[in-house]
């Protein structure tokens, strides 16, 4: 089957073979897919372009989910969703490369004690994925545990002033700023007080 034009779809409509479609399709309802993959394409610069957009007068926004059902309960370290960021390197014939990824786990199913798992990785120098950020759930409520970088010889670098709890701890040149050890520089002398 193949339409040409703008199409506006009332009733349902069921499609047993490939359905090509020229032009804009405007659908009124619910639009269910049943199958492995959709593909977008577009030989355009900045495109294609998914774009899920809300009108109501409200605070509420649009929304994306991702749900995992395995039919069953869930289990620790299940996969609920994943986003890979592909491209090509520059080999004499370019080869598909993964160079960033999203993963989101459970952490722990316990019923009463649930925790995720965000994790942000990227491709390290010989393109194996390592963990860029990951945050756990924690093991008590309202704590989260962030592990940032991976490996000892990793750089991680801070734009402004770490703040520790509601404390500046240190200041973009690295220089103590805690709250109670005022006058500290980068070079000085101890002229008074008691060295502990």
């Amino acid at each position: 089957m193949k339409w040409i034009g703008t199409q506006t779809i009332y009733d349902d409509i069921r499609f047993k073979k490939n359905v090509d479609i020229t032009g804009d399709l405007t659908i009124n309802g619910a639009l269910n897919f049943t199958g492995d993959t959709v593909t977008f394409t577009s030989a355009n610069a900045d495109d294609p372009a998914i774009i899920i957009q809300n009108t109501t007068d409200d605070n509420q926004a649009a929304r994306l989910q991702f749900f995992k059902n395995r039919g069953a309960a869930g289990q620790d370290d299940d996969n609920v969703g994943e986003i890979d960021f592909y491209s090509y390197n520059d080999a004499g014939t370019p080869e598909s490369q993964l160079y960033a990824k999203m993963t989101i786990k459970i952490d722990d199913a316990t019923d009463g004690q649930e925790s995720g798992q965000l994790g942000m990785y990227v491709a390290s120098h010989a393109g194996a994925m390592r963990q860029m950020i990951v945050g756990v759930g924690g093991s008590e409520s309202n704590e989260v545990d962030v592990t940032i970088a991976n490996g000892a010889n990793s750089v991680t670098t801070l734009e402004g002033t770490l703040t520790m709890g509601s404390t500046a701890t240190l200041n973009n040149s690295g220089l103590l700023q805690v709250a109670n050890q005022s006058n500290i520089t980068g070079v000085g002398t101890i002229s008074s007080g008691t060295w502990q």
